[in-house]
């Protein structure tokens, strides 16, 4: 589930937050938003634009959808199968994925991405 932080946070995970009994950790506030996932179209990863209550009054809704949306187009181009990613899969099988050691797949390369968005 994508967690949006409305303000810095450094010390907990969010296992460890929620055992002590809320989103405060070391003097900071931290509000800790989690995003269902959608199932609607089978597994793939897909997250709910649904607006969650706790961000009235802190974000605008379209923003909120428009992050949403954002993340869930790029889990789809990371789960989108093409001619390059059953090569892919072909090569593991060859070299009993070995070729992983050498080289990053698909997923991983979009996620990356992900990855860079979410740090803007």
């Amino acid at each position: 589930m994508p967690m949006i932080r409305l303000q810095n946070h450094t010390s907990n995970t969010p296992l460890e937050d929620l055992a002590a009994g809320g989103a405060v950790s070391s003097g900071n506030q931290c509000l800790k938003v989690f995003v269902q996932r959608d199932y609607s179209e089978g597994t793939l990863v897909k997250f709910q634009t649904r607006f969650p209550s706790e961000l009235e009054d802190r974000i605008e809704r379209q923003a909120f959808e428009y992050t949403v949306n954002q993340l869930n187009a790029i889990y789809a181009e990371a789960e989108k199968a093409g001619c390059s990613t059953y090569c892919e899969g072909c090569m593991a099988c060859l070299t009993a994925y070995l070729v992983y050691l050498c080289t990053e797949t698909h997923y991983e390369k979009v996620t990356l991405k992900l990855r860079k968005y979410c740090l803007k």
